[in-house]
């Protein structure tokens, strides 16, 4: 809907188990998150490099 207004939100989204996994010690590009719909990986590889 807010595209249609030349809006965009681009907030990452993690699901706990991701956030979790990633405390422990597993590499994002691991999990996968580049497969997401939300700039997640950009997100995840800032935060955990």
């Amino acid at each position: 809907a807010l595209r249609r207004y030349g809006m965009e939100f681009n907030v990452p989204v993690l699901h706990l188990m991701e956030v979790m996994a990633m405390c422990f010690g597993v590499k994002p590009k691991e999990l996968g998150l580049e497969v997401h719909r939300s700039p997640v990986a950009k997100f995840a590889e800032e935060v955990w490099g």
